[in-house]
């Protein structure tokens, strides 16, 4: 049987400490990246591993956030332009048949790569 600590030999709680890292992590990335930010994972007070952050991937909000900074907004592209619109108003769902578009899939994987270095 799980029995609480009522040992008081640290001030911070498990949520206080975890927070911090997360600030910290958040910090590293804004100096990588001034840009673009990047979400972290939802925190809760049971959580087991919080120091892990979020997945991005191909449609995610900060891929296509960047890939609409390296665009200047699809402005020279009419398929990119199309996509950023529809991936607003419809959501990343809609963008699906949109990702075989040979104007589109290499503006979306440089975003992706631009944000892993």
């Amino acid at each position: 049987m799980y029995a609480p600590s009522t040992s008081s030999s640290s001030s911070s709680t498990q949520p206080m400490i975890a927070q911090k890292m997360l600030k910290s992590i958040g910090n590293e990335q804004e100096k990588k990246r001034p840009k673009t930010q990047l979400s972290h994972s939802v925190l809760a007070s049971c959580d087991t591993l919080p120091c892990f952050s979020t997945a991005h991937g191909i449609l995610s909000p900060e891929t296509v956030s960047r890939m609409d900074e390296m665009t200047q907004g699809g402005l020279h592209n009419q398929a990119v332009s199309n996509f950023l619109s529809t991936y607003r108003k419809q959501g990343p769902m809609s963008c699906l048949p949109m990702l075989s578009d040979p104007e589109i899939l290499p503006h979306l994987t440089k975003a992706l790569r631009d944000m892993t270095l």
